[in-house]
């Protein structure tokens, strides 16, 4: 499961807990179930919340590598993770 499914099941009403089960759980999948999915996932601003999550795990990174030693490799991951971090929408 994805971080953002994991929110929308958190958020989720007790039919689109069921909806999550067949489709996940079960494995059960219909045509039109990545539609529901799509939707659910935008109705529970689970999108929003897993790119802050990012952001947060990328600025604690960054925090991090500023107390490891510094040089060209710790430099390279700190450019990395702030650019990985700022394509986050």
């Amino acid at each position: 499961m994805t971080l953002p499914v994991v929110y929308a099941l958190d958020r989720a009403t007790p039919a689109d807990r069921e909806f999550w089960k067949r489709t996940i759980a079960d494995g059960v999948q219909r045509p039109e179930d990545f539609d529901r999915a799509r939707r659910l996932i935008v109705a529970t601003r689970a999108l929003e919340d897993t790119f802050a999550c990012a952001r947060r795990y990328a600025a604690r990174a960054i925090e991090d590598l500023g107390r490891a030693p510094q040089n060209t490799v710790s430099a390279a991951l700190a450019d990395l993770t702030a650019l990985s971090a700022s394509r986050i929408s």
